[in-house]
């Protein structure tokens, strides 16, 4: 679980953008252009709104640095922590609220995790956070890529829902044809 965005306000920075810069090509602003341009991560954010969808079904939230669709966590929170994404962690980069309070990547970096996926809970099909007791850990060149390279997010969630680990095959749903032909 991630903490929520106030999305209103991300839409209104958004159209502060697009004001200040009428001529901007959102979709192609860089990821340093979306990191030091105010408001351009809630422009990035509301352009990419639709293309977000599935990811948003799992609790992501667009990344408070870049404004990437996400479910990357920030290593600084010590409660429900603030979406960070996974290009703006590996530049060990913290959350603007761990900033702001002084915190530094070196003082939080989690070592022992390094290389690995920890998925602590999934959004249930009511859309409720289910948080497990303890989280799920994998090496995170099992995780289900897409050609892409990117995470294979439904594929993973099958995995994770199923309480298994990406490299044991879930189970068939009852009436599909694997089940069928057992």
């Amino acid at each position: 679980m991630l903490v929520a965005v106030d999305w209103a306000q991300w839409q209104r920075d958004a159209g502060e953008f697009l004001r200040k810069h009428p001529g901007a090509k959102v979709k192609e602003l860089t990821r340093a252009e979306r990191l030091l341009v105010p408001q351009a991560r809630a422009a990035w954010a509301v352009v990419h709104f639709r293309a977000g969808a599935v990811a948003r079904e799992h609790g992501a939230q667009p990344c408070d640095l870049c404004g990437e669709w996400t479910g990357s966590f920030c290593e600084g929170c010590e409660a429900v922590p603030y979406a960070v994404c996974t290009a703006c962690d590996a530049d060990r980069l913290l959350c603007h609220h761990c900033v702001s309070s002084g915190k530094l990547y070196s003082e939080v970096e989690r070592t022992d995790l390094q290389g690995y996926v920890e998925i602590t809970g999934y959004n249930n099909e009511k859309g409720e956070f289910v948080r497990y007791d303890t989280p799920v850990r994998f090496p995170a060149s099992d995780v289900p890529q897409r050609p892409d390279g990117t995470f294979d997010i439904d594929e993973l969630m099958q995995y994770v829902e199923l309480g298994r680990r990406p490299g044991q095959q879930p189970r068939a749903k009852s009436g599909s044809a694997a089940s069928r032909s057992a």
